[in-house]
């Protein structure tokens, strides 16, 4: 089984774009042949994060 993992930088209430990096995120691993894609939690709507 081939497993994509998506690293995306989400912004927050973005949900347009955010969105369309998912589906290229898709897009390219069906191309690399992947059986599931992983994407973060809150993906969709951006999630909040501190930087230390």
């Amino acid at each position: 089984m081939r497993i994509a993992l998506a690293q995306l930088n989400y912004h927050i209430g973005n949900f347009d774009d955010n969105l369309a990096k998912m589906e290229a995120a898709v897009a390219k691993a069906i191309a690399n042949k992947a059986d599931l894609i992983v994407f973060a939690e809150l993906a969709v709507c951006g999630y909040p994060h501190a930087i230390f």
